[in-house]
């Protein structure tokens, strides 16, 4: 059986040691851990049950689901979920725009960050390419300020880059995360 609907890769992120490493799916995880959910499932599945919320090694996993980026309707849609320091379960959130469909033209269905920065980065993906860029100069900076600075620095007309030469951005204040158990995700309008 060939499952259709996905790219078949992922890709994990070590913020600690900046390392970036791809994968393939195979196709007996994508029909067990079927969506976006199931990708965070995947990830999830075999995390040490007593990890704290806030430590590097809770995987942050964004992914995407079979009929991302096709025509279906509301099909631009991605999850992203984490061990929750406020329930101390897998927490999920939900979000839609063309950074899902454009995360899997890329080549990926998931997307998954572990570890700490000593300094601010941002994850910036270029088809297949990934690379981790210093943001110490965006420190401090809010959301519209951010993103207006990492489109001019990165040559992005618009929200995203890809192929189609257009750049797509989540926002992850990560500042928030510090001092509050639930933080929200800014992402293109």
């Amino acid at each position: 059986m060939r499952l259709r609907g996905y790219a078949g890769g992922a890709v994990k992120i070590d913020l600690s040691n900046r390392k970036i490493e791809t994968f393939t799916f195979t196709e007996e995880v994508l029909g067990k851990y079927l969506g976006g959910r199931g990708l965070i499932d995947y990830f999830m599945y075999g995390l040490e049950a007593g990890i704290n919320a806030f430590s590097e090694d809770n995987p942050l996993v964004i992914a995407t689901g079979p009929v991302t980026g096709t025509l279906v309707p509301t099909s631009g849609r991605f999850a992203m979920g984490c061990k929750s320091p406020l329930t101390q379960t897998v927490s999920v959130g939900y979000s839609g725009g063309h950074w899902a469909p454009e995360l899997k033209y890329a080549g990926f269905d998931a997307l998954v960050i572990t570890g700490r920065s000593e300094t601010p980065v941002y994850i910036l993906i270029r088809d297949q390419q990934i690379e981790i860029k210093d943001a110490i100069h965006l420190w401090g900076k809010d959301v519209q300020a951010t993103e207006k600075l990492i489109r001019e620095e990165n040559q992005c007309m618009f929200w995203g880059l890809d192929q189609r030469g257009k750049t797509w951005l989540i926002s992850l204040p990560l500042w928030l995360i510090a001092i509050i158990q639930w933080v929200a995700v800014a992402k293109e309008p």
